[in-house]
C-alpha cells in the first residue's frame, strides 16, 4: 500500500478506499507538496449502474474506469476528508490526471 509523503511516494491521482463510506470509492487528488496537514481534497467516482442512465454532465463528471468497473467522477461532490477516513489503496488512476484537472478546472471556472 502507498503511503503518499509518510513513506515518501506520491499518491496523488490514485483510487482509494473509505473506511466508512457513503461512496465506496474516492479519488485523491491533493498534493503530498502540502505535507503535514491532515485533510486530503478528494473527488468520488459513482458506477454506471448507479446512475440508472440519467444523463450527466460529462464535462464536469468524466468517465473512468477503475479496477475493472466503470464509473462517473462526481467533481461537484469534491470535499476533504481527514486522512484517517482514507483506506487502502485500490489502484493507480494517475493516467486521468489531465481528465480529473479539466473536470476540476470546468467546475472552478466553466471552461475547459
Amino acid at each position: 500500500m502507498n503511503k503518499g509523503i509518510f513513506e515518501g511516494c506520491s499518491i496523488q491521482f490514485t483510487d482509494q478506499k473509505v473506511k466508512k463510506p457513503n461512496f465506496p470509492l474516492i479519488v485523491y487528488i491533493t498534493s503530498d507538496i502540502i505535507g503535514r496537514i491532515n485533510r486530503r481534497l478528494v473527488i468520488p467516482p459513482m458506477s454506471l449502474e448507479r446512475l440508472n442512465g440519467c444523463p450527466v454532465p460529462k464535462c464536469i463528471t468524466p468517465a473512468l474506469s477503475l479496477d475493472g468497473a466503470d464509473y462517473v467522477l462526481i467533481t461537484h461532490e469534491a470535499a476533504t476528508v481527514p486522512l484517517s477516513a482514507i483506506g487502502e489503496e485500490v489502484c493507480d488512476a494517475a493516467h486521468y490526471r489531465r481528465t480529473i484537472e479539466s473536470a476540476f478546472d470546468f467546475l472552478l471556472d466553466g471552461i475547459d
